[in-house]
């Protein structure tokens, strides 16, 4: 089991015990942390390029009418997009949507700052 599956079922449980004990406040932030790590693990590339375009001006908090003037298709196109990319994404609201875009985004910064590493700096290329 890796770290985030060992995360997952502790925060699985954590949640259970704090509703069993009446705890809402704490169950909620348990909720809350545990769909931030299982919202990380749906890829992006489930959405098809339009689909990519909708969740991006999403995430920038964009209202659904201004989104579809901008790409010239009908309010309720602009509304059906949202649905099938909370579906596909396995969320519930826009918050959340929010969400797997900031972990996404983080996980890109990750990568790429990996790659970076690897790459020898200019000095020792020069040396070498």
């Amino acid at each position: 089991m890796g770290n985030r599956e060992a995360a997952e079922q502790c925060l699985r449980s954590a949640r259970d015990v704090f509703h069993a004990i009446g705890y809402r406040w704490r169950e909620s932030l348990a909720d809350e942390a545990l769909r931030e790590i299982t919202a990380t693990k749906i890829p992006l590339s489930v959405l098809t390029p339009r689909e990519r375009e909708v969740f991006d001006l999403i995430c920038d908090a964009m209202p659904l009418a201004k989104i579809a003037d901008i790409l010239h298709i009908a309010n309720k196109t602009a509304e059906s997009y949202k649905d099938r990319i909370l579906s596909k994404l396995g969320v519930k609201s826009q918050r959340d949507l929010a969400r797997v875009y900031r972990a996404e985004r983080i996980s890109h910064a990750r990568v790429k700052n990996e790659k970076l590493r690897v790459l020898p700096s200019k000095t020792q290329a020069s040396s070498a």
